[in-house]
């Protein structure tokens, strides 16, 4: 049997004679009051139905007592989905802090191009307010001459699948142009159609200006080496041609003693004699031992000592030189 309250309504629960409670939809409240009404007409009905129906009324209260409990199950999914609902909506929020305050530029624009969200690193990149950035066509942006190929962009960004990345030139408000690189995508609804642009920006302006400058010194230090390499190249003819001469010269004084051996020992350079087929030194003046601080006698004793010694990176060009 069901129980009744005073009035003669039917609670199924505690939980329901809550109805009516801030944040229940209109359409629940509607139909908990018409399942009430239900009930009320019932108890008036009863007292001239009990004795020849009790099983009409029976029935009658079974299927009210139905309709409570889809009620109470419709408050409780009501409840659930409110609670679910929060959830969604602190996860957008928190989504929202990320986008807001993330180090770089976040855009995104229509398929057209019009901005529809912007973050806070937009606004600092462009030099423009928030609130005037919104609704702007990206492309006045774009300097002049950059425009034609920006909108065949948008219009092939519509049927890309992916990110695109490439560079771009922008014009900030009040300033001068700076460069970014840009990665794009494009948003879909669930059933594919696109929707949105989703622009990444990130200013690259000082690292351009350190690969020109880097670039600019580069030819700089190459000019630099080939007039080097030319006065090297000068100043050994000279010494090829002094060495020549003295070694005429030595042969020439040999039988009175070693007289230019010793001169050519006090010179303030390194003199040397190397057997030309083999490479190896045959003579090397002390004045090696002096500047560099190896003993003569590796040098003379040693085939390779001389490539040991050089340094890797004029290790090719140096033994080059030297067969020539």
């Amino acid at each position: 049997m069901s129980n009744h309250n005073p009035k003669g309504r039917f609670l199924p629960s505690d939980a329901s004679s809550r109805l009516g409670a801030a944040g229940l939809p209109l359409w629940l409240v509607d139909f908990r009051r018409q399942v009430d009404a239900m009930q009320w007409r019932i108890d008036d009905l009863r007292p001239g139905l009990a004795p020849s129906s009790p099983e009409a009324i029976e029935a009658l209260e079974s299927t009210m007592e139905e309709l409570y409990v889809a009620v109470e199950e419709l408050r409780l999914a009501n409840e659930a989905l409110r609670e679910s609902r929060a959830e969604v909506e602190e996860e957008r929020r928190r989504y929202r802090d990320l986008f807001d305050n993330a180090p770089d530029t976040y855009l995104v624009t229509d398929l057209g191009g019009i901005i529809r969200e912007a973050n806070r690193a937009s606004s600092a990149l462009l030099r423009i307010d928030h609130r005037f950035l919104i609704g702007k066509p990206l492309i006045v942006f774009i300097p002049e001459e950059g425009r034609p190929s920006f909108r065949s962009e948008l219009v092939r960004l519509r049927g890309v699948t992916g990110t695109s990345e490439y560079d771009l030139r922008l014009i900030p408000r009040g300033l001068s142009p700076i460069d970014v690189t840009v990665r794009v995508d494009l948003v879909r609804e669930p059933w594919g159609d696109p929707v949105a642009l989703r622009w990444m920006i990130r200013d690259v302006s000082v690292r351009k200006r350190a690969e020109e400058q880097i670039r600019a010194l580069n030819a700089q230090l190459e000019l630099r080496v080939a007039e080097r390499s030319e006065q090297l190249e000068s100043v050994l003819q000279t010494n090829e041609r002094w060495l020549i001469k003295a070694h005429a010269a030595d042969a020439e004084v040999k039988s009175e003693g070693h007289l230019f051996e010793e001169i050519v020992h006090e010179a303030d350079a390194i003199i040397w004699r190397a057997d030309a087929a083999t490479g190896r030194y045959t003579f090397v003046s002390r004045r090696a031992e002096q500047l560099l601080g190896y003993p003569i006698d590796q040098w003379v004793n040693n085939p390779d000592f001389w490539l040991e010694h050089i340094h890797p990176e004029d290790r090719d060009w140096a033994v080059a030189y030297r067969r020539k």
